[in-house]
């Protein structure tokens, strides 16, 4: 009788692990995809994406540049240059900065359209490596793959594994 007893709970105990193994799927992994996707399709993009945004490069001199794609996989476009004379920040500078992020759909995770302070390494690792590109004056526009921007866990208003759109104009920056 006991050795009926001991078999039956160890079988139950089998079963259970096995459809508890069953239930462990990433909830994101379609938005994954589908981020990925539109990262690769937007790859040869010449254009800035059709969204609107608050910060108006067209109050201001253009830049007629095409993207560039960074080492790490990020994707940037110059739209206004500032003074090449002017500051840019290092890995450990209190940066002051316009921007705006967005999500692959359109939808607003993030908006600073009065300057805010910060230091560059309290940003995500992609958002510090462009501005570390910039000079006091700059606006950029750049994609970063999940990867670089907020990874496999999101933040409060951004999903996990997504690609998020930067705009950002870099207003000061101290040492």
């Amino acid at each position: 009788m006991k050795l009926n007893q001991i078999l039956l709970i160890l079988a139950i105990s089998a079963l259970s692990l096995i459809f508890s193994a069953c239930e462990k799927q990433d909830a994101y992994m379609d938005w994954k995809v589908m981020n990925n996707d539109w990262l690769e399709a937007n790859k040869n993009s010449k254009s800035s994406f059709p969204f609107n945004w608050t910060i108006d490069v067209l109050k201001t001199p253009l830049v007629n540049a095409e993207f560039q794609t960074t080492e790490s996989g990020i994707k940037y476009k110059v739209l206004r240059l500032g003074n090449p004379a002017d500051r840019m920040p290092n890995p450990t500078s209190l940066i002051k900065a316009t921007y705006e992020g967005k999500l692959i759909d359109g939808t607003d995770f993030e908006s600073q359209v009065d300057s805010y302070w910060d230091y560059l390494q309290n940003l995500p690792i992609g958002v510090q490596e462009i501005l570390l590109k910039m000079h006091v004056g700059d606006i950029y526009e750049f994609y970063l793959p999940y990867t670089m921007a907020f990874g496999e866990k999101g933040d409060y208003k951004v999903p996990p594994y997504s690609t998020v759109i930067y705009r950002v104009e870099l207003t000061d920056a101290k040492y």
